[in-house]
């Protein structure tokens, strides 16, 4: 089973194997390609300076290259609270010096145990309190780039870039919406399960009414577009509750948006009207990134995805923001879409996975054809591998095209887990700091514990648990065989799987919400908080060396999309997109 996805000697065009895994490690590239005609802009406005120095670390041009894009950008119209100043911002002495010091204490790495409470030069504050940001005593709904913001308002030159912008609250409560936190290198899962629809989901009567129940001050659009985020921060009210009965807005609805975000919102009007329901479910992925503490825009590159920063200027950073709340189909937003395509890679060959995920889908290839007849594809395109012991496994790929979730299940036998029929649940967490991991690295990781099982059960507790409870006491023999009815009673008395308890599941909500900020939420709203479902995702690990596994809580065999799509929207309520 090779091609040349997995087997650059081969010549066949996709062979099974990767027929299921290349539209996992394409998706991101098929989202961000924009349209020919923003494509030849971008390329015409980028011919003219120096990206090769940019390309390999040399940022001396990153001021001219912007003021290139912003000057060849589409006609943006009125914004309320991001137009340029009219006249001189005043900025005094003794709040710059306030600014030093902050940016002192934040080069020493000396933040968290801190509250700041600072001047911006709108008059509004700013504070900083631990990991969270605020504006008028008012929780941003994201990250902020706070090196850099410190580095501006800390500039005592005459003229310097802070007196280009006069509303700084509304810059920096947009800048946040709009933001994600990234973390260095940029790996291909973390852009691909950050791949939302462009509108809210309309949810269900049942699941809306456990969302306002526990968590409808925090809803506002959630997880979705970064319009929805700075439209609810503007407008002070629910989108995602306006959005909830109907495809689209009403026209006084829309009015009422329009004349508070100005022309951006005439553009989500227009794009709603062109493209009618279809316009919820267009695709997005974030394009503004807070890596570092600093503000950066994603990019393509060689190796799937990368950031470039972006200029110290007050004034890009609301062009690019501006750019950023624009629906993704529009002008505007295929713009932008442009600039993450071309600014780091102008290569325009054939789009397939990136570089290391083609290496891993020959390292996977490579291990598949060792293993020979003791591994393959079951008949709902997962993975089914013979474990030395006896007994046999399938490794469940998502059939989420975002999502990267492996699940385990055992077999009595070979035939049944190609069949997958009776299978138990075996949860198996590759223990690792690693991250971003390539796909075919992660399941040839897998194979090969799987493969080996009577040996690794002894470093994984859940396998080493299922062993136990199948052969016994008796030594390990291949041979060894229970019938179906004994089968069926292991199954029973296993309902959840093989498994271990976490005594401090229960208090998820509370234990997450006390890492943020404990004051958010009241008491009695924490303990209404319903469980999350449970999350099987595999992180970590190298090929030359196979670390072995804690266990966690596996995922139920069926899982609604609407309850998954609810629950990654709570996670990114409780901060998930200020963790990253």
């Amino acid at each position: 089973m090779r091609c040349k996805h997995c087997d650059p000697t081969s010549t066949v065009a996709k062979c099974p194997r990767c027929a299921i895994l290349l539209p996992k490690l394409t998706l991101a590239h098929e989202v961000l390609k924009p349209e020919a005609r923003a494509l030849e802009t971008v390329r015409g406005v980028l011919s003219g300076v120096d990206l090769e120095s940019l390309r390999n670390g040399d940022e001396s041009e990153l001021q001219r290259i912007w003021e290139e894009l912003i000057g060849f950008s589409p006609s943006i119209g009125a914004v309320p609270g991001l137009e340029a100043a009219k006249g001189r911002v005043s900025w005094d002495d003794d709040a710059i010096e306030e600014w030093q010091e902050y940016l002192e204490f934040h080069n020493s790495d000396e933040l968290d145990d801190l509250h700041f409470e600072l001047p911006l030069p709108c008059g509004s504050a700013y504070e900083r309190r631990g990991n969270g940001h605020y504006i008028d005593d008012s929780r941003l709904q994201g990250p902020l780039p706070s090196l850099d913001l410190a580095t501006l308002l800390s500039q005592a030159n005459e003229g310097s870039n802070h007196e280009k912008f006069n509303d700084w609250g509304v810059l920096l409560a947009t800048l946040a919406a709009a933001c994600w936190t990234g973390s260095d290198p940029m790996s291909l899962g973390w852009v691909q399960q950050r791949i939302y629809d462009s509108a809210p989901a309309i949810l269900n009567e049942e699941l809306r009414s456990l969302i306002d129940g526990n968590f409808g001050h925090l809803f506002a659009g959630v997880g979705m577009h970064p319009f929805w985020h700075f439209a609810c921060d503007r407008t002070d009210s629910s989108i995602d509750d306006t959005l909830a009965e109907n495809e689209t807005l009403h026209p006084k609805q829309w009015k009422k948006l329009e004349y508070t975000l100005g022309s951006i919102a005439r553009a989500w009007r227009e794009s709603f009207q062109l493209e009618g329901e279809k316009s919820r479910s267009i695709p997005y992925l974030p394009s503004l990134v807070a890596m570092d503490d600093r503000l950066h825009l994603l990019c393509r590159s060689f190796n799937g995805f990368s950031v470039a920063r972006i200029p110290l200027d007050v004034d890009v950073w609301r062009w690019v923001v501006t750019w950023s709340l624009h629906p993704p189909n529009s002008e505007i937003g295929q713009y932008l879409r442009a600039i993450q395509w071309l600014l780091l890679q102008d290569d325009e060959k054939e789009e397939i996975a990136p570089l290391p995920e083609r290496r891993a889908l020959q390292f996977l290839s490579s291990i598949w054809s060792n293993f020979g007849a003791a591994v393959s594809l079951t008949t709902a395109n997962n993975i089914a591998i013979q474990g030395e012991s006896g007994l046999a496994y399938r490794i469940g790929i998502s059939s989420s095209r975002t999502e990267w979730d492996l699940s385990i299940h055992t077999f009595r036998n070979m035939a049944d887990a190609n069949a997958e029929k009776s299978g138990i649940p075996v949860c198996i967490q590759l223990n690792s700091e690693i991250s971003g991991l390539p796909l075919g690295d992660r399941i040839a990781t897998f194979m090969l514990a799987l493969r080996g099982d009577s040996s690794t059960a002894n470093s994984i507790s859940t396998l080493q648990d299922l062993h136990k409870s199948w052969f016994g006491d008796t030594a390990w023999a291949g041979n060894h065989r229970l019938s179906k009815s004994q089968w069926k009673k292991m199954e029973g008395a296993h309902p959840n799987g093989f498994v271990e308890q976490d005594d401090g599941d229960d208090d998820w909500l509370e234990e997450a919400w006390e890492m943020e900020e404990e004051e958010y939420w009241e008491e009695d709203e924490l303990s209404q908080a319903p469980s999350p479902p449970g999350d099987s995702e595999v992180i970590g690990v190298v090929r030359s060396e196979i670390p072995w596994f804690t266990p966690e809580a596996p995922p139920p065999e069926e899982e609604d999309e609407s309850d998954i799509s609810v629950w990654r929207m709570v996670a990114d309520a409780l901060g998930e997109r200020m963790e990253g």
